[in-house]
């Protein structure tokens, strides 16, 4: 412990050379976007689950309002009231069916499409760091 408190009382070296100084400094910039860019990634990636989960509940209340109706005015008629109206609930049925399976799909590709894009950000972030290091390993 003497010889930090003699390192803390005598100006070092690397106090005084602009090279080491201006590279602290740099160094403390790019942490600090090292950490706003992690944040923005966190940010993205529940913005973005937010976005699928709101994609899905739009599709299920797409399907669940195309449920069966029953339509009044073909009441008042003496022939069966439901005949016309099952054969049109069994299309709905099948248009939502079909329009879920869509849009489903679409969720899947687009959340296929951003992990890509997270992992090419992580991947990018990743390869920076290396060089970073490789880079300091090679002036020391």
């Amino acid at each position: 412990s003497d010889d930090n408190d003699e390192q803390a009382q005598e100006p070092s070296e690397s106090d005084s050379d602009p090279v080491l100084v201006e590279n602290r400094r740099l160094s403390a910039r790019l942490a600090n976007a090292e950490d706003r860019a992690s944040a923005l990634e966190a940010e993205l990636g529940r913005t973005l689950r937010e976005k699928h989960e709101l994609m899905h509940q739009t599709a299920t209340t797409a399907t669940d309002s195309s449920a069966p109706r029953r339509r009044s005015s073909r009441a008042s008629d003496n022939e069966d009231p439901y005949s016309d109206e099952n054969r049109d609930d069994d299309y709905d049925e099948a248009e939502a069916e079909r329009a879920c399976r869509s849009i489903s799909a679409d969720v899947r590709s687009d959340r296929k499409r951003d992990r890509r894009s997270m992992a090419r950000s992580r991947s990018a972030k990743e390869t920076r760091a290396l060089r970073q290091r490789v880079q300091e390993l090679e002036e020391a």
